[in-house]
């Protein structure tokens, strides 16, 4: 082979290490996910799958965004931003610069304190979580993205979640409590029942009453305030020893409920 054909042999080698070596110099990539989550409290928020609907039971509940990477390089200056539609609002618990956030009334901007590195389990993921409330109940739009990081990301189509928060009130009504604790034939006896829906006290749409002792009907009136059905009874002083069985039938947020009761008059 001549000295020419060993010159060009050469250059061509050379030319192929060079590309060898810048293919290996690859730019850093870091594949991140981000998760919108929801609870009815900080314990129970649990990230909901991208497009699905999560129930809560109260207008108060919590809302939150996590971020994770899955490598392979370390990813710096991430910065996610969860929307709020109308309707919700920040409660006591929202975003603010200790946790490394900043919020207007519908969005929340934060950044993990460190770079998300898939092989540091400590460092791998973050997450926040805030107080919400909603003005009724009904469905709510949440969203949430990724809008910063050092990395590029390789599959973008996770870098984003939308989910409906879907808010229902749970009623709840109590037992029967009774007034005065040691009732007396001739006086009135009370009997009440708290009320809440979504653990907010709330007014009873309809109460009604029924009492008897010895199985003659005792004269009843009913009534209703925040967070209260009550029952008011005054069994004869004939009644001395006997026992007053009553019940307390309550209507509230379309829920009904009776309780009933015994008590002894002295």
């Amino acid at each position: 082979m001549g000295s020419g054909a060993r010159s060009v042999f050469g250059l061509a080698v050379l030319a192929a290490a060079l590309a060898a070596g810048t293919a290996g110099a690859a730019p850093a990539s870091s594949n991140l996910i981000l998760d919108i989550l929801v609870g009815n409290t900080r314990s129970d928020a649990h990230i909901v799958p991208r497009h699905q609907n999560e129930t809560v039971t109260s207008l108060r509940f919590k809302v939150g965004v996590n971020v994770e990477t899955i490598g392979p390089d370390v990813a710096a200056d991430v910065r996610v931003r969860l929307h709020l539609p109308e309707g919700l609002h920040w409660g006591a618990d929202l975003p603010d610069p200790t946790e490394n956030c900043t919020s207007t009334a519908t969005t929340a901007d934060c950044q993990p304190g460190f770079p998300l590195d898939a092989n540091d389990l400590s460092r791998r993921a973050t997450g926040w979580g805030w107080d919400v409330t909603a003005d009724a109940p009904g469905d709510y739009a949440l969203s949430a993205e990724v809008v910063q990081s050092s990395a590029p990301d390789p599959d973008t189509s996770d870098n984003s979640s939308q989910v409906t928060v879907h808010v229902t009130r749970a009623v709840s009504i109590g037992g029967v409590k009774i007034s005065p604790a040691r009732p007396k034939a001739g006086a009135v006896v009370t009997a009440r029942v708290a009320v809440t829906a979504g653990g907010d006290a709330i007014t009873p749409t309809s109460v009604r009453c029924a009492g008897k002792v010895g199985g003659k009907t005792v004269s009843s009136r009913a009534a209703s305030s925040g967070g209260r059905a009550t029952c008011s009874f005054r069994p004869a002083r004939s009644a001395k020893g006997k026992t007053l069985h009553g019940s307390v039938t309550v209507v509230a947020a379309g829920a009904t409920a009776t309780r009933a009761f015994a008590v002894k008059l002295r």
